[in-house]
């Protein structure tokens, strides 16, 4: 299995810790986020990963050297992340894999039990009280309803994490689902779009919920506070 993490973005929300870095290497425990996912990810067998990077790239690679794979994106300042994760088209299309953003957080058991779910399109899901930064999900029957930002708050089940798992066919179509929208200049601007997308074409597609362990994605400086305290507490935690 590969794995696809994008790390290209400005991180511009998080403020002065971005000016002269990348936000995924920002530090939880003393180790950079993408690190951590890294580190989590070779512990579970995965060793072919790439990274996708435009943002302080040479900063990214100066930390992973020749152990990971680099997609550049060299319109990082104005492409979406689905833009950023259709350059992967040609190394990633037909092959399983997991997906995942480089800048959250998370214990590694999140990373580990989500990749022992089988089925063609998994989405991990946080069931919690969402707010308006999250990228909400409605259920039904256990199955994913729909996911947008615009749920409003009171409807919402809980946060798709953004992590997703595919089957080597799901892989495929994926890809060509997203390289379809981007050429239309569709309004399907996130990877959540593509998951549903792949549910309407007849995929299995499967909720796997992440609430045993905790996890957080780093958007705001405070976020970055909240890690470190997880961190702290993570000793405590069944690993």
């Amino acid at each position: 299995m590969k794995a696809l993490i994008s790390a290209a973005g400005l991180g511009s929300r998080i403020g002065k810790l971005t000016q002269d870095t990348n936000k995924c290497l920002l530090e939880v425990g003393g180790t950079p986020l993408l690190r951590h996912a890294f580190n989590t990810l070779a512990e579970n067998g995965i060793d072919d990963v790439y990274i996708i990077v435009g943002y302080h790239a040479d900063k990214i690679k100066e930390e992973f050297g020749d152990d990971v794979k680099y997609i550049y994106n060299e319109d990082y300042a104005s492409t979406s992340i689905l833009g950023s994760v259709g350059l992967a088209n040609k190394d990633i299309a037909g092959d399983e894999f997991i997906f995942m953003t480089g800048d959250s957080f998370m214990h590694p058991n999140v990373i580990r039990d989500f990749l022992k779910e089988e089925g063609d399109v998994l989405a991990s899901i946080e069931l919690k009280d969402c707010d308006e930064e999250d990228y909400k999900v409605i259920l039904e029957d256990g199955k994913i309803a729909t996911m947008s930002k615009d749920i409003p708050l009171d409807q919402a089940d809980g946060e798709f994490t953004a992590m997703i798992k595919l089957s080597a066919s799901a892989s495929k179509r994926f890809f060509e689902n997203v390289d379809l929208v981007l050429n239309n200049q569709s309004n399907d601007k996130f990877v959540a779009d593509m998951v549903l997308r792949l549910q309407e074409q007849g995929f299995d597609t499967k909720p796997v919920f992440s609430n045993e362990f905790p996890r957080i994605e780093i958007d705001f400086e405070e976020d970055l506070a909240k890690a470190q305290e997880m961190y702290a507490q993570q000793s405590g935690l069944d690993l």
